[in-house]
């Protein structure tokens, strides 16, 4: 979406770059909270956006909110487990956080409770700066669609459903049986609103092996 180039007011910036009610100015600055460093300058207004000082409504006309980074496309390859517990589920997840970032957790090796002691092992983000930004998320929604294979909605969120982002959201892939493996690559798009225009998308892999015992 792009914001007027003309009657532009306070509701129609945060509906383009995000934030939360009250709605101030001064949370709009570049490079702060909701407007990347990259922001083209307003054609109708001819001032860039400021990151400190002085701004004014009019700088943001007829702009669009830009992210920077594009979804963290990675994989957790080949999450293994092996032993003598037979009933113990070998789950793989992914969490879009409330922060800006995308982290990939397997749980702990050889724990006695499944899905206990989750250990991170990859970490990305979907918000440009790269960095946990306390509270990005509430202007935003994430999507998962399932591309192949099936989450495991017993410990995790479904598919198809879009979530806003004010919490962690995650999802996941298990298998509970030895010698199988599930294998799942899900469609992530993120929005400004639930259903709305998508601003990026990428890929994420899970894959959770239940390797027989040696």
């Amino acid at each position: 979406m792009t914001t007027p180039t003309s009657n532009i007011g306070l509701s129609t910036v945060q509906s383009e770059f995000g934030g939360s009610n009250p709605i101030s100015l001064s949370e709009y600055y570049r490079s702060a909270a909701y407007v990347p460093a990259n922001t083209s300058t307003s054609a109708a207004d001819g001032s860039p956006i400021p990151s400190s000082g002085a701004i004014r409504l009019g700088m943001f006309r007829g702009l669009d909110k830009v992210i920077l980074s594009p979804l963290y496309a990675g994989s957790m390859g080949t999450i293994t487990r092996s032993g003598s517990i037979s009933t113990m589920a070998t789950g793989v997840s992914v969490t879009f956080t409330s922060d800006g970032m995308v982290v990939y957790t397997s749980p702990t090796p050889f724990t006695a409770t499944p899905f206990s002691g989750s250990t991170n092992v990859s970490t990305g983000n979907w918000w440009y700066n790269g960095t946990p930004t306390p509270g990005i998320g509430n202007g935003y929604y994430v999507l998962a669609t399932a591309i192949t294979g099936t989450v495991d909605t017993a410990h995790y969120l479904p598919t198809g459903t879009w979530y806003q982002m004010s919490v962690d959201r995650t999802w996941g892939a298990t298998t509970s049986t030895r010698g199988t493996q599930s294998d799942v690559y899900l469609k992530m798009d993120i929005s400004n609103t639930a259903g709305g225009t998508i601003l990026a998308s990428g890929i994420c892999r899970l894959t959770a092996t239940y390797l027989n015992p040696a």
